[in-house]
């Protein structure tokens, strides 16, 4: 009995595309019921996960909405998780110099993100105003030229010097691939 459950690749993999679509018949029956007509139209919003429902609800159910915004779909997973470990052994082989969190009291846990602020006041001073307004928002990114050794150069301590600033030029170069934009 249970074989089937396990090796039915309609019942196994079914949930994984359906679920929107069957939710969706189910409200769209819901809302015809109690107010004895379908609805006049339909729309779908997500982003991350939903914005991978809303471009699979597009290709297999493409009548199910009238519009779709798929915001920031995660479509390629394989390579978003292949990065990801890639990533993290970048990290573990520079004892975790490119990490953001760190350990400010010794105990071994990354708990102290001070380091995320020092990030963003950085690249805030250098980035807000390309558009002539400082406001707090970066309205073009790309116009924005960050070179972590030149731009991080007043957090770096001696290599002697234990503190929570960018102490290491590894950390530096770490930061380099993803702040440089040449």
């Amino acid at each position: 009995m249970t074989e089937g459950l396990f090796f039915n690749p309609s019942v196994t993999f079914s949930p994984c595309y359906r679920a929107v679509h069957l939710t969706t018949l189910a409200g769209k029956a819901l809302v015809n019921s109690y107010y004895n007509r379908p609805p006049q139209y339909s729309y779908f919003e997500g982003c991350s996960t939903g914005g991978r429902q809303g471009l699979m609800e597009a290709q297999r159910y493409p009548d199910d909405f009238d519009g779709i915004v798929a915001g920031a779909p995660v479509n390629f997973y394989q390579a978003m998780n292949a990065a990801g470990v890639w990533h993290l052994q970048q990290m573990a082989q520079n004892n975790y110099a490119g990490n953001l969190a760190v350990d400010a009291d010794g105990d071994g846990s990354r708990e102290n993100v001070e380091l995320v602020g020092i990030l963003n006041k950085v690249v805030m001073q250098k980035c807000d105003a390309t558009d002539g307004i400082r406001d707090g928002v970066i309205n073009d990114a790309l116009a924005c030229h960050i070179d972590p050794a030149v731009d991080f150069a007043d957090y770096k301590c001696p290599a002697t010097v234990h503190g929570l600033r960018v102490k290491r030029q590894q950390r530096i170069f770490t930061l380099t691939p993803y702040l440089s934009t040449r």
